[in-house]
């Protein structure tokens, strides 16, 4: 058994859901119901609206965040590579083929196993 509940109308509203229910398959309690779901949907709507734009927000935050830290690292690294360039001494031209070589083979990973942890 559905609760009862007791609503005050007023007489325009009382006499606007009267000749609503009298189209067939109506009722008052009916038209009721589907009209405080209504209401009540788009309040829950609402609801919920703030919190996924306050989740954006503080994603999109985060984001600008990371952006400006990623930059700072990257100036960090150019600054630090033209350091390095800067104080290298230069290699003479007859010692660059060795330099060349000994570089390959310091940086070749395709002959070497991976020490991957499993």
């Amino acid at each position: 058994m559905k609760p009862r509940i007791g609503v005050y109308l007023s007489v325009g509203m009382a006499t606007r859901l009267a000749a609503a229910a009298k189209r067939p398959g109506a009722t008052k309690s009916a038209l009721v119901e589907a009209a405080l779901e209504q209401f009540l949907a788009i309040d829950d709507a609402n609801e919920e609206s703030p919190s996924v734009e306050r989740r954006l927000a503080s994603m999109s935050a985060q984001l600008e965040q990371f952006d400006r830290n990623l930059r700072t690292v990257n100036e960090t690294v150019a600054l630090h590579a033209r350091f390095h360039l800067a104080v290298a001494p230069i290699i003479p031209a007859a010692a660059q083929p060795g330099a060349c070589a000994l570089g390959a083979e310091r940086f070749d990973e395709s002959d070497r196993a991976l020490d991957l942890p499993v």
